[in-house]
């Protein structure tokens, strides 16, 4: 065999060598970016379901606030009205039990603002 052919095969197996250094490599890489996007991808998913959780408390806590925003209101009513000092006199009768057991707390207020107003 001549030296050249020699030479030859020797330089194409060092570039096959090179050739299977570089198919390895790419593949490792390839692997362990699959790997992190998998892991972005449920990183993603819990980030979205935690930011429509506080989507959904924020819009209770706004529901809550307009709540209490009128029931405030409707005890500033009450109180500033010229009839408070006539509520503790014995003529004034208000709902009997039987009546507002079934109202809740905000309802009762809220009549008793209908009447004062």
């Amino acid at each position: 065999m001549e030296w050249s052919t020699v030479i030859f095969l020797g330089m194409g197996m060092i570039s096959l060598v090179a050739l299977m250094t570089v198919i390895i490599f790419g593949t490792k890489k390839s692997s362990e970016m699959k790997a992190l996007e998998k892991m972005l991808a449920e990183k993603t998913k819990l980030l979205n379901s935690d930011t429509e959780s506080l989507r959904k408390a924020l819009q209770e806590s706004e529901a809550e606030k307009e709540q209490m925003l009128q029931r405030i209101q409707n005890l500033e009513a009450i109180v500033t009205s010229e009839e408070w000092g006539e509520t503790e006199s014995p003529n004034i009768q208000f709902d009997s039990e039987e009546d507002t057991e079934e109202l809740s707390d905000a309802d009762k207020v809220a009549n008793r603002v209908k009447r004062v107003r």
